[in-house]
């Protein structure tokens, strides 16, 4: 099965049409130690940041570490979204169509619109969809905290929603670091082909093998994607991009 190279940012029967500047919001699963075949990603428009009215986003992405697919013979995935009282989602359940073919890889991804008299803190989600890979495929329910706060310091999305820092970051920033910002967009751009803001180490190791071929040394490519990895969460973040060391273990725009 082809797995798709980069999602559209267009309306069609499976994603949605999104503008830049949304926040990306911080996700906690509630079991983390199941092991989740489709990545959320939630986002949330400034109105309802600030507001508690305003577009949810959310979009959920087969994970290329498992060669995770939808499988399009059985019942489609189904998210339900709970909400504090005097907090409406519309809509607060839905569906998704089922893709091309017998199986497919592209996102699923919803807008909800949020209304409220105050910012709610928290809301929860609920995923049930058949988790499927090569090996198997299996009905399943995952639940989340979805909180309207930023995932990442303030991390905003830019262009395709690829995990680009904004215009929102830290005053005073030199030149060398919005360059260095723009330089790490461009990698997670290019690397992060199924578009849910983050890098994994396949999709690292799926870039440099296009550019390069298959003549690389596997072990020293995974002890580069762990040293990028300050968190050690297993993807790499556009910030972690933005500020890994380069070839001669100095950050990207330092002149030291």
């Amino acid at each position: 099965m082809k797995r798709n190279s980069r999602p559209s940012n267009e309306d069609s029967s499976l994603s949605v049409k999104r503008e830049d500047g949304l926040t990306i919001l911080s996700i906690s699963p509630t079991k983390p130690e199941d092991t989740y075949y489709v990545k959320l990603r939630a986002e949330a428009d400034e109105a309802l940041l600030k507001t508690g009215t305003g577009r949810l986003f959310i979009g959920f992405y087969p994970d290329p570490i498992h060669k995770a697919h939808w499988n399009n013979l059985t019942s489609p995935m189904r998210y339900t979204l709970t909400t504090p009282d005097g907090v409406m989602a519309t809509p607060n359940q839905a569906s998704a169509k089922k893709g091309p073919g017998e199986s497919d890889t592209q996102p699923r991804q919803f807008w909800i619109d949020i209304k409220s008299d105050s910012k709610p803190e928290e809301l929860h989600l609920k995923l049930d969809y058949y988790g499927c890979t090569p090996d198997l495929c299996m009905a399943l329910t995952h639940e989340y905290t979805i909180r309207l706060q930023d995932e990442n310091r303030g991390a905003r999305t830019a262009g395709m929603n690829r995990g680009n820092r904004g215009q929102g970051g830290r005053q005073g920033d030199s030149q060398n670091e919005r360059e260095r910002g723009r330089q790490g967009g461009l990698q997670m751009t290019q690397i992060d082909s199924n578009q849910d803001g983050f890098v994994s180490f396949e999709e690292m190791s799926a870039s440099i093998k296009e550019r390069r071929g298959n003549n690389i040394d596997s072990q020293r490519l995974k002890r580069r994607f762990t040293s990028i990895d300050t968190d050690n969460d297993g993807k790499l973040s556009a910030e972690e991009l933005e500020n890994a060391p380069n070839g001669n273990g100095r950050q990207r725009g330092s002149n030291r």
